[in-house]
């Protein structure tokens, strides 16, 4: 019969915001948005705040509601000129280390609010940084064939600021790396394995099938059905 439906609306982004932050209640401190492209763009941009006019204050609405303590980040899609409510997190997420490129540290704000000590005026203040280097993603498409090794290379030394693999920081950089390339080797001997498995049971079917038709003796090879 003939029935109506609901379809949910599932936009093409052509953009991601991260608002991360931290929650006091009834205070909110949002301190930057960060801005990149699709689903599986490699760069992004810190901007302050202010820049998303009104929006802003209904996230803060949106937060305040919750009666909350502790870190959060708000994911939104751009399509053209509307927003959409994508994520939200209520922990840190991948603004995160983006916003220590600026001099922001999130965890370090929750802490001092908590323990009722003041804010640092550095970390206050607007901020912005361009040409961020989101090097997981690229790893992550590498590895599963969305780029080439070439290309992931060129994506790391593009001359942007890596967002985890930071000079003034190098234990987190080092620790990635140990763990991804790790990833990469694991993920390239399991699939050499599978195929080697999947050769050989074709190969073994082959050579096995006429002899399983000789034992079962199937209709079509007996004398007498």
């Amino acid at each position: 019969p003939d029935r109506s439906v609901i379809i949910r609306e599932l936009p093409a982004p052509d953009g991601t915001l991260f608002l991360g932050g931290v929650c006091l209640g009834d205070e909110v401190i949002l301190p930057a948005v960060l801005k990149r492209g699709g689903e599986l763009s490699y760069t992004g941009a810190v901007k302050p705040a202010e820049t998303l006019g009104p929006v802003l204050d209904g996230v803060k609405a949106m937060l305040r509601s919750l009666e909350y303590t502790g870190l959060f980040e708000v994911k939104l899609r751009t399509e053209g000129e509307r927003l959409y409510l994508g994520e939200l997190r209520l922990c840190a997420g991948t603004s995160m280390a983006a916003y220590r490129h600026c001099g922001i540290n999130l965890p370090a704000v929750y802490a001092r609010a908590v323990l009722g000590l003041p804010a640092e005026a550095s970390e206050t203040k607007p901020v912005s940084a361009e040409g961020l280097i989101f090097e997981r993603t690229a790893w992550e498409s590498f590895m599963v064939g969305g780029i080439s090794r070439g290309e992931l290379r060129d994506v790391i030394g593009s001359g942007g600021s890596t967002v985890i693999d930071d000079p003034t920081d190098p234990e987190p950089g080092k620790l990635f790396r140990h763990r991804i390339r790790r990833t990469v080797r694991y993920r390239r001997i399991r699939d050499a394995r599978k195929r080697l498995i999947s050769k050989l049971k074709r190969l073994l079917r082959a050579v096995l099938r006429p002899i399983a038709h000789l034992i079962l003796r199937y209709p079509q090879l007996r004398d007498k059905n």
